[in-house]
């Protein structure tokens, strides 16, 4: 049987730690800003609450000026 080791060179452990994350999209708008801008709001792993604030955000810049509210964001 041969175990497989979790021991790593030092030029392997740079290759994994320069590795990107890509922020992935929110459900309703489908734009990674929105899950960017829920993340950095995000207080004590309350990423529910997050959306809601965020959410009703965007609602409101909607209403009141009748664009697209994430161009505004931008």
């Amino acid at each position: 049987m041969i175990r497989s080791t979790f021991f790593y060179t030092i030029s392997e452990t740079q290759g994994l730690n320069r590795m990107k994350k890509i922020a992935k999209s929110d459900l309703i708008y489908r734009n990674r800003l929105v899950n960017m801008l829920v993340n950095r709001i995000l207080k004590h792993g309350k990423k529910s609450l997050a959306y809601q604030i965020i959410y009703r955000a965007v609602k409101k810049i909607q209403q009141k000026t009748e664009t697209n509210p994430l161009s505004i964001l931008r």
